[in-house]
């Protein structure tokens, strides 16, 4: 067996990432069906639901899911590419959604939803504190440490929001609205909002290539401890 292989292998078959992946495919199929229920004001209805990063996100890491799940029940090497690909990707734009969502809901309301938009609660966990929580517990509990550069990181981030910019620019209209007040602004201004929310997706994939090292040993010496007692 090669060392590629081996590192495929080395979390398969384990029962608690295949439930986390069916029960967070069922949390994204009811909150999807949730959103479309829910009546976008006059100004953002043109666009769509799918304007928003945060119904972006939830797309696909319902579909990095969809492949972890397969992940554990197959034996294809580039289920297992995909699988990384994804999960980083994932991570660091829940990351992102999470954290200027919940810090700017906070701290200044007025920049991330209008004076009379509302999300019920439990959607709003669903769709902006879920999703993170799930793609990091899959990763720094049941995932091998990613084995991409720090310069490919990049690259896909920068791809990503690059794509987001020119989504936007399809979607939005002359005169229209953005999905999220901040980006109601002039377009050099806009251009670093994107530049800066790149970087905390940088960051975010930075963290997770540091961390994950530190975590998992610390996770297998205490299910060595708990064998122990037992």
């Amino acid at each position: 067996m090669t060392v590629h292989s081996a590192k495929i292998d080395s979390h398969r078959g384990e029962t608690v990432p295949t439930v986390i992946s069916a029960s967070f495919i069922i949390s994204a199929i009811t909150a999807f069906s949730e959103l479309h229920e829910l009546v976008l004001p006059e100004f953002l209805a043109q666009a769509g639901h799918y304007q928003f990063l945060t119904n972006i996100a939830l797309c696909l890491s319902t579909l990095y899911f969809a492949v972890n799940f397969l992940y554990h029940y197959t034996t294809w090497p580039l289920v297992y590419r995909i699988k990384v690909y994804l999960s980083a990707v994932c991570l660091s734009l829940n990351f992102v959604v999470s954290i200027v969502y919940w810090s700017l809901k906070f701290l200044v309301p007025a920049l991330i939803m209008t004076k009379n938009e509302t999300i019920p609660l439990f959607l709003d966990i669903k769709i902006h504190a879920l999703p993170l929580l799930a793609t990091a517990t899959d990763y720094f509990a049941y995932m091998d440490r990613w084995d991409l550069s720090y310069a490919t990181g990049y690259l896909f981030v920068s791809i990503l929001s690059g794509l987001y910019w020119f989504w936007l620019e399809y979607l939005i209209q002359d005169g229209a609205s953005y999905p999220y007040p901040f980006l109601n602004v002039e377009r050099n201004l806009r251009i670093v909002i994107f530049l800066i929310v790149s970087l905390i997706a940088f960051g975010a994939f930075c963290l997770g290539k540091l961390l994950h090292p530190q975590f998992i040993p610390e996770l297998e010496k205490a299910e060595e401890d708990l064998k122990k007692e037992e």
